[in-house]
């Protein structure tokens, strides 16, 4: 694609021949002599563990203001 700029990142859902689910991360990195090197990297566990962290903050966020407010 010349002449266009086009995302070094993607992220899509891939179906494995087991029939399981996967989220993956694409990089792309243009090299000299207008060659690229793409990387697949499986982020499934990554987004479960992200998912889990913002829940876990939200239930977390309004007890710690109270608390700092009762330090005050």
């Amino acid at each position: 694609m010349e002449g266009k700029e086009v995302p070094s990142h993607y992220e899509y859902k891939l179906l494995r021949k087991d029939g399981e689910i996967r989220d993956v991360e694409v990089k792309i990195i243009k090299l000299p002599d207008d060659k690229t090197l793409a990387c697949r990297i499986d982020i499934t566990e990554k987004k479960k563990w992200r998912k889990s962290l913002k829940n876990l903050r939200r239930c977390l966020e309004p007890w710690l203001k109270n608390l700092w407010l009762a330090y005050i």
